[in-house]
């Protein structure tokens, strides 16, 4: 649709008169309109509005339930607890980091690609190890972790 369609388009549009609602559709908006908040459908003064004290009463409960849950389980915001004068942790300061990996064993094996060709792999365990010394401190972090390798070899073919 080009501009020129467009702008016969809306002068169209703006000719067509509207179509009347439905009656059941005016009725529920008249209802709607008298319950809103205006200054005729508000109670008398003094009079308590059961309304608002249910929806303060619900939300009250909400939040007592929650903070209740909270206590009970242990939670406490950032900080909480803190005291000003308090000093932070001291962090770990690493004066000796010594890195080992070791061959625990290695094998190649054979495997069929779904289209038939042969495919070598390499499969290697290693076995990895870390040591981590806060010498001020006498903090010593000892961690060994196990390590596969399987890598893909071309298989020649003569």
């Amino acid at each position: 649709m080009n501009e020129i369609e467009a702008k016969e388009f809306e002068a169209e549009l703006r000719k067509i008169k509207p179509a009347q609602a439905p009656d059941p559709l005016l009725r529920r908006l008249e209802g709607a309109r008298k319950c809103s908040f205006h200054p005729e459908s508000r109670p008398p003064e003094g009079s308590v509005s059961w309304n608002l004290l249910l929806r303060w009463l619900g939300a009250g409960t909400a939040t007592a339930m929650a903070v209740f849950f909270a206590w009970r389980l242990g939670w406490k915001p950032p900080g909480w607890g803190v005291r000003a004068d308090s000093k932070p942790a001291a962090t770990l300061k690493a004066d000796g980091v010594e890195v080992d990996q070791k061959l625990v064993s290695s094998f190649d094996a054979v495997a069929q690609l779904p289209g038939g060709q042969p495919v070598r792999f390499r499969v290697q365990n290693w076995m990895d190890h870390v040591v981590v010394s806060d010498k001020d401190r006498g903090l010593v972090i000892d961690h060994s972790n196990p390590r596969v390798e399987v890598v893909p070899v071309r298989f020649e073919t003569y």
